[in-house]
């Protein structure tokens, strides 16, 4: 897809750096340790990450605070707009953007363009499995 690339060659890269520790797995096709494909887009609020899994083709989007983890703490104004929203402080919010085909189930459209934290993505990626 046109913009993703994996780019090794940095000394630190922070989007694959987070990727490597905290999406360790593909929450839509179960892909262990996937070599993520990274996209940033620039918003009035800030950079959105895209990842992609190379294996399945689909796409999570991700803030740049909840990489950074500045939205980890209400010291901040990211912070205190996750507060604010309703949502955990120390959790990480995905917004699954484009389910790929190999990853389309009827049980995980339903989770395309809806926004949840990891866990709860891994969570109905591991019931959708068991039914």
């Amino acid at each position: 897809m046109a913009g993703f690339e994996r780019n090794e060659n940095t000394l630190y890269s922070i989007p694959l750096r987070f990727a490597e520790l905290k999406m360790k797995r593909c929450p839509l096709c179960g892909e262990e340790k996937p070599e993520w494909l990274v996209k940033e887009e620039w918003k009035i609020l800030g950079k959105i990450y895209h990842f992609m899994c190379p294996q399945c083709r689909s796409v999570l989007k991700v803030s740049q605070n909840d990489v950074t983890g500045l939205s980890f703490t209400t010291a901040t104004m990211a912070g205190q707009l996750k507060k604010y929203k309703g949502k955990d402080n120390k959790k990480v919010y995905v917004t699954v953007e484009k389910i790929g085909l190999q990853a389309r189930t009827p049980e995980n459209l339903r989770l395309e363009g809806a926004e949840a934290s990891l866990e709860e993505l891994w969570e109905a990626f591991d019931n959708c499995r068991k039914e």
